[in-house]
């Protein structure tokens, strides 16, 4: 099992009897770990954004919000009162 972000807030405890029969493992795991220096995250960023825009990638329900509404979308994510990604837009 791989934890990566919590931005929904801390996991759950995880009862590690589950873990105890063969070769199983939890890790959080960072994009730090993955790259080598900040030209290949800036490299590796642009594919993404790349896939982003020619619609390779799909996340599932997103919900953009103005920039300004930082802390309202903050609060949202913070409280689960909203499902999905959340987008802040620098477009008016």
């Amino acid at each position: 099992m791989v934890l990566f972000g919590a931005a929904s807030g801390p996991a759950p405890p995880l009862e590690m009897r589950l873990l105890a029969s063969g070769a199983k493992y939890a890790t959080f795991a960072s994009v730090i770990f993955y790259v080598a220096d900040p030209e290949e995250l800036q490299q590796r960023s642009a594919e993404i954004f790349k896939w982003i825009s020619e619609g390779k990638l799909n996340f599932g329900k997103v919900t953009t919000m103005p920039l300004a509404d930082v802390a309202k979308a903050q609060d949202m994510l913070t409280g689960r009162k909203i499902i999905g990604k959340v987008i802040l837009s620098c477009k008016p």
